[in-house]
């Protein structure tokens, strides 16, 4: 692989994410799709390049789709973390979806 700029790895990222949701997830204008995260890097990255897909550049065509995102809580009835942390976590999803403009659900486990 050839190295490139943050930005041209930015760019051929994000074009191969939206190449992926028309080809393998059938994703329509206008339909509001429901992305469940787990809270961690892998999910929070997606949540990026669904934004990114969203508001494009302006090298970029915008994807014009919805989306809700959802988080399951798990932290103590699976991972049995304290309830600060637990709390520490729902509000950073939370915050990501708001700074995102993402609708999101938050249902515990139990």
């Amino acid at each position: 692989m050839e190295p490139s700029c943050n930005d041209c790895f930015q760019f051929n990222v994000t074009h191969r994410f939206k190449n992926s949701l028309v080809r393998h997830c059938r994703i329509q204008k206008d339909f509001t799709n429901l992305v469940a995260i787990s809270g961690g890097s892998n999910s929070m990255a997606m949540l990026h390049l669904l934004w990114s897909c969203l508001n494009g550049n302006k090298s970029q065509k915008k994807m014009f789709f919805k989306v809700h995102i959802l988080y399951i809580d798990e932290a103590q009835a699976v991972f049995n973390t304290s309830e600060t942390e637990a709390e520490a976590r729902r509000k950073f999803v939370i915050k990501h979806c708001v700074d995102y403009g993402f609708s999101y659900s938050i249902v515990p486990i139990e």
